[in-house]
């Protein structure tokens, strides 16, 4: 887990850790290794293969975390809107999907980073990992029973989290702040709130 650091100028100043969804987000494509004969094994007709896998095809995922504990995960493909998928899912539960082909999948976490997903079309079965970074994620995927495989690298593109943010308004600070160091002398804080800045760097794991 990463630190979040406020940072405020003179005797001010606090350090905590925080957690956020790591894997929330939206990842755009930017390169494959051997993805059209894996889609091949898989059933998908070459003409549909050719569309996916064309220079202009803009392939993106986005990831999010839902307040009961569910995830959706939706697939977009700016040249094969026929293969745009979304799924919500739980950790550890099979799901049924319906598109863009009929599936079971079930997807599961090593560590915070780490995804597995094993999806069942008929009689073809697909294991992928999908491993999250400070660049975005990588998914490695086989065909089970064959020596086929395939890997996809995404960048994340949104939200971006890393950076420094300047204080421009608040509600409620002084009864906070006080409550944090009752000692403090609201007065002078006061005078050093135009002055407030926060510094948010994303790590692995958090930020």
């Amino acid at each position: 887990m990463g630190t979040l650091t406020t940072e405020l100028p003179w005797r001010y100043k606090s350090r905590k850790t925080h957690k956020m969804g790591k894997v929330d987000g939206k990842y755009v494509m930017e390169s494959q290794q051997n993805v059209g004969p894996c889609m091949a094994a898989l059933g998908m007709p070459e003409e549909m293969i050719q569309k996916m896998l064309a220079p202009k095809n803009v392939i993106s995922i986005t990831v999010t975390t839902n307040a009961d504990g569910s995830f959706t995960s939706s697939s977009e493909q700016s040249l094969a809107p026929e293969l745009n998928s979304s799924t919500t899912f739980k950790l550890g539960e099979t799901v049924k999907v319906s598109k863009p082909w009929p599936m079971v999948a079930t997807v599961t976490k090593s560590d915070e980073n780490t995804w597995h997903n094993r999806a069942v079309m008929g009689d073809k079965t697909m294991i992928s990992e999908s491993k999250v970074n400070n660049y975005g994620m990588t998914i490695r995927a086989t065909i089970e029973g064959t020596a086929l495989s395939f890997t996809e690298t995404f960048k994340k593109v949104a939200p971006k989290v890393s950076g420094f943010y300047v204080f421009e308004s608040e509600k409620g600070l002084n009864d906070v702040m006080k409550m944090i160091w009752p000692q403090m002398d609201l007065e002078e804080f006061e005078k050093i709130k135009p002055n407030l800045a926060l510094r948010i760097v994303e790590e692995v794991g958090g930020v």
